[in-house]
């Protein structure tokens, strides 16, 4: 499923795996992937989402703030670690996958070689997911803006 993801997108990928650890599940889903492409500085994916001002940070707690409103606070310390795990070994949401198929037909759509974090946050963007909408909504993103930037 990964073989044309670049260099960058696989950043992102591993990037979303520690945020879900994070949060004490095992299965990726999208906000951990949105709060991932704005980890990643040096992509045309961050670079959108810092023009609105929306940094890993504060999407970490925004999601965090979503994730717990009424629950016991139960986040892990985030941790730099290195990554040893295949990422087909990753247990990616229903929701995450079809994304990653998307992003992977965004790439082909405009030519590219590899799946790029662009093509990850366009087919986000474009697929409307309940919590990433909600999320970026809360942080005062403007949908249309970002898909126009990138």
């Amino acid at each position: 499923m990964f073989e044309k993801f670049g260099e960058a997108a696989m950043e992102v990928l591993y990037d979303a795996y520690g945020n879900a650890r994070r949060f004490k599940t095992e299965t990726v889903a999208c906000e951990h992937i949105l709060a991932a492409l704005a980890m990643e500085h040096d992509t045309l994916a961050a670079e959108a989402l810092a023009i609105m001002n929306i940094s890993a940070d504060n999407m970490l707690d925004e999601i965090e703030r979503e994730m717990l409103s009424g629950k016991k606070k139960d986040i892990a310390t985030a941790k730099f670690e290195v990554c040893n795990l295949d990422i087909e070994e990753v247990k990616f949401s229903f929701t995450a996958r079809l994304i990653l198929k998307r992003a992977r037909e965004m790439r082909a759509f405009f030519g590219h070689r590899h799946v790029e974090p662009e093509h990850i946050l366009l087919s986000l963007l474009d697929s409307r997911e309940e919590n990433c909408m909600k999320v970026l909504g809360e942080l005062g993103a403007n949908i249309i803006y970002l898909q126009s930037v990138i």
